[in-house]
């Protein structure tokens, strides 16, 4: 819960006092500044006055409508009840701004929750992946062939700002995005040749139709070449080439069309084959990012999500 607190930016006293307030409503707030006489003699017109879009004045039609009688009845509390209708609007912010921290808070705790699953390797008969989180980073970065401290900082920056950015503002990154590890049992083992290492569609180039592959690394950063100029080097070349046969956040492939516009994007990958991950970022999202990082449009209708081969 601490840690939840502290990334919602609250103390256990403002979560409290948040959480007192929440459960306030319009009668709680009169009783409690001077309006008790009129939550007795009218609450059922002050409930009927909740759905109203301006309350106060709704309120202060009730009692301008009163009988001399009960006017006089209200007397000196009258001053008090006038001050507490014209406070309500102050009050309901509160309360606003309360249940927006509550559900900061809810947030965080949910992926608090879910910070065992992240770190749990699901592989069966040998590593099939692991989240980005710090506590693999050094597992990963030795299969990487990266040093810990290195393969730390490129991790933490894979689940960070460049793919939050790309991101939609209430967007759930989940556990982060997953790590695909190639040659895993379950997947193409078929060794793929070299390619040069540097290889690959420059920031933001204009793309010639046709069909790449492309891989997004650990660093988020996004590698992608023609099927035609990579098989014109090796033709045995694929996917793993591109990653450098060392783990990756995505790998895939697209289709450019007449004009350089992006027709379809997919994740189809038989060496790393990646699949959306309950509580993971969806490959979709972590692809997007990439492309928007690499200074490239990413086509929302081009998008098609290939569910994995089909089990007989």
């Amino acid at each position: 819960m601490k840690k939840a607190l502290a990334e919602a930016g609250l103390s256990e006293e403002e979560y409290k006092e948040a959480l007192e307030l929440s459960k306030q409503g319009i009668l709680d707030y009169l009783l409690k500044n001077g309006g008790e006489l009129l939550v007795e003699m009218f609450a059922e017109d002050i409930m009927a006055c909740i759905e109203d879009p301006d309350i106060p004045t709704c309120l202060w039609a009730i009692v301008s409508s009163l009988p001399a009688g009960k006017l006089l009845k209200l007397g000196s509390k009258l001053p008090k009840i006038t001050k507490a209708i014209w406070g309500i609007g102050t009050f309901l912010d509160k309360v606003a701004g309360a249940k927006k921290k509550l559900k900061k808070f809810d947030k965080a705790l949910e992926r608090a929750k879910k910070a065992t699953k992240c770190l749990t390797d699901d592989g069966k008969g040998g590593k099939a992946g692991k989240s980005l989180t710090n506590a693999t980073a050094t597992a990963t970065a030795t299969k990487s062939g990266l040093d810990g401290a290195t393969g730390a900082g490129m991790l933490r920056t894979g689940s960070g700002s460049w793919l939050q950015a790309a991101a939609a503002d209430d967007a759930d990154l989940g556990c982060g995005p997953y790590i695909w590890v190639p040659f895993r049992p379950g997947v193409d083992h078929e060794p793929q040749g070299d390619i040069p290492a540097d290889m690959g569609e420059p920031f933001g180039a204009f793309l010639r139709p046709g069909e790449y592959l492309f891989v997004v690394r650990l660093d988020g950063s996004l590698r992608a070449v023609h099927v035609d100029d990579m098989r014109a080097v090796n033709g045995g070349a694929g996917h793993t080439s591109l990653g450098e046969r060392k783990p990756v956040l995505m790998a895939g492939e697209f289709v450019v069309g007449p004009g350089g516009v992006f027709t379809r994007i997919e994740n189809f990958s038989g060496h790393y084959m990646p699949l959306d991950k309950e509580g993971f970022t969806p490959l979709k999202d972590v692809t997007r990012a990439a492309f928007l990082a690499h200074g490239w449009v990413f086509t929302e209708k081009a998008w098609k999500y290939y569910p994995g081969p089909k089990r007989p």
